[in-house]
């Protein structure tokens, strides 16, 4: 039995490139101290040996798994998924959101059901109807002129913060906080966010179309910013 929850942090690798590899050890280690799990002090020189070593051509990612207190460290080639996307919305949320916890039921349920209906993921809806997060990823709605996303009974995304840093930057309005599933309807745009996907836009969430069904200026503007940067660094 393990001595702990066992957690994981998924890490773009592009150009033999970890992008933001410090901010996902730091949530790693967030996540440890939340279900009493211990990070190998040299994780991150492993990690760098392991993309040194492999040499991959191809964008993928590295998987870092942390149970019984030792780290699994492995280099996946990754393609994205095609844009723009798709989500369904599911019932239920993570007992524990603010870690990255492996084999949480919820989470792997809504995969699945995304997986099942050929979708990009699951926005997991609450009881009152907030929706908290993707079950891979953070949401962003354009909402009545401003950019809004959620922290809130949500894991932390480190490319969510990328994301609101270069929002700032672009002088474009933005606040956080819950959203609303109807607030999501009725968007003007919508993208989802996570480390592997970085910006995937969202023109339909079941069967109802958002916006104009179209890219939105905004969500270009942004994922525009956002490669250059993972491809500055």
């Amino acid at each position: 039995m393990s001595k702990h929850l066992p957690i994981y942090e998924a890490i773009l690798v592009r150009n033999n490139h970890a992008w933001n590899l410090d901010a996902h050890l730091e949530r790693l280690e967030s996540s440890a101290k939340q279900v009493g799990a211990k990070i190998p002090p040299n994780l991150k020189e492993q990690i760098l040996e392991v993309i040194k070593n492999n040499n991959l051509s191809s964008e993928s990612y590295i998987r870092v798994d942390i149970e019984d207190n030792e780290a699994k460290i492995k280099q996946v080639p990754y393609t994205r998924p095609k844009s723009p996307g798709r989500v369904i919305t599911f019932d239920g949320t993570r007992p524990n959101p603010t870690a990255k916890i492996s084999n949480l039921i919820t989470s792997n349920l809504a995969r699945q059901k995304a997986k099942d209906l050929n979708a990009d993921d699951a926005l997991l809806v609450d009881k009152d109807n907030f929706v908290l997060e993707g079950a891979t990823s953070n949401i962003f709605i354009l909402y009545k002129n401003e950019l809004i996303t959620s922290t809130q009974g949500a894991l932390k995304g480190t490319t969510q913060k990328v994301i609101l840093d270069l929002a700032k930057k672009l002088n474009i309005n933005t606040k956080i906080r819950k959203i609303r599933l109807i607030e999501i309807l009725a968007a003007d745009e919508m993208f989802i966010t996570s480390a592997l996907k970085l910006i995937l836009p969202i023109t339909k969430v079941d069967e109802t179309v958002i916006g104009s069904g179209k890219i939105g200026l905004v969500t270009q503007q942004l994922s525009g910013e956002l490669n250059k940067l993972v491809d500055e660094n």
